[in-house]
């Protein structure tokens, strides 16, 4: 298991990108708190769907995996603060007001959320913005449906697969201006109870699955997995 993750951290550190969001609309209550990792996967359609991304000089994202988490704390009944990162994002702090559902500013049935963060990336030496809303609705008492769309201001990485003389390293320094990319996404976040059996209970105590789809020429079909404690 140890080699495994091992192998994950060091593709990650070549190329990572990530578009989707691993959050529900819903609030944290005040005091509160709530942590996670994930591990996330670009996807093509089929091998052609890249290779004319690469040959209109598009580029395509390399199939490596990005790994990245968060810790958030309730501020208030409608307000969460806290810290997010990846490998292909950097590292920053982010905020999240759900302003739609149920004794909010917006009485709903679906519960809708504005969540903003900023991230500096050391290698890329750039500011990664990233802004979304996202809209959910629970299924059950373990279980919510979220979706939603994300803006991304960050490095173009489907660059880095075009052919040059520059190592990866140099290409990856210069990437140039950044490029301001949206997506839409869909994901189901699942609970499991407190109590139950003793084998089950190393398990992590929540799991998150998301799809998200860049609007952009060519797109990558992007799937991540996060797991939380």
């Amino acid at each position: 298991m140890r080699k495994f993750l091992i192998t994950i951290f060091i593709a990650a550190l070549q190329e990572g990108c990530f578009f989707g969001t691993f959050q529900t609309a819903q609030s944290l209550k005040p005091g509160d708190v709530d942590a996670g990792w994930y591990v996330s996967y670009p996807l093509y359609f089929n091998r052609n769907v890249k290779k004319r991304s690469e040959e209109q000089g598009i580029g395509s994202y390399d199939s490596r995996p990005n790994v990245g988490g968060f810790i958030a704390y309730g501020a208030s009944p409608s307000t969460d603060f806290g810290l997010w990162g990846s490998l292909g994002e950097g590292f920053g702090p982010f905020g999240k007001f759900q302003f739609l559902g149920y004794n909010r500013l917006i009485p709903s049935p679906i519960d809708g959320a504005l969540w903003a963060g900023f991230s500096y990336h050391p290698i890329v030496e750039g500011i990664i913005g990233k802004l979304a809303l996202i809209g959910s609705s629970q299924l059950s008492e373990y279980s919510t449906l979220y979706f939603g769309w994300i803006g991304v201001n960050s490095p173009d990485y489907r660059k880095l697969s075009l052919p040059s003389d520059d190592n990866f390293w140099t290409r990856l320094r210069n990437l140039g201006s950044f490029k301001f990319f949206h997506a839409i996404f869909l994901g189901i976040d699942l609970y499991r109870k407190e109590t139950v059996k003793e084998e089950f209970r190393r398990l992590p105590f929540g799991i998150s699955m998301e799809f998200t789809l860049p609007l952009v020429t060519y797109p990558a079909l992007f799937f991540g997995i996060q797991f939380r404690k």
